[in-house]
């Protein structure tokens, strides 16, 4: 199988090391797409940590975030000849994360640590 990339990048809009990363993930995906399980083990190394990450802060589970992490992965395996490179692989895998995450495990409202929205600290409950 063969994926037309449809996006060029010139070589000025881009800084050289950057677009050498950009196009070589997007050869990844394109020999994924053939099979090669290689270009697969590539892929997760290079974007196994901020994937993690990402879908740690979201879920707020080291377990879960783990088991999501494996079936972004497997969702790229069985996808790759579908990657069209609208954006950026690692756009394009942070996008799957989002849509699992929310399906698998969405946090309690009291679970999320931050600000409300005014912008404001939210007070514990034995302060109030």
């Amino acid at each position: 199988m063969s994926i037309a990339f449809a996006r060029r990048v010139s070589a000025t809009s881009v800084p050289a090391h950057a677009a050498g990363e950009t196009s070589s993930d997007e050869m990844l995906i394109a020999r994924i797409a053939g099979g090669d399980r290689l270009a697969m083990q590539t892929l997760f190394a290079r974007h196994r940590t901020a994937v993690y990450r990402w879908l740690l802060r979201m879920v707020g589970n080291e377990a879960t975030a783990e088991d999501l992490l494996s079936d972004v992965f497997l969702d790229v395996w069985r996808q790759a000849d579908r990657f069209q490179a609208r954006s950026s692989v690692s756009t394009w895998l942070m996008a799957i994360a989002r849509f699992k995450a929310p399906l698998r495990s969405p946090r309690p409202e009291g679970c999320r640590a931050g600000r409300d929205d005014r912008g404001d600290r939210r007070r514990s409950l034995r302060q109030s």
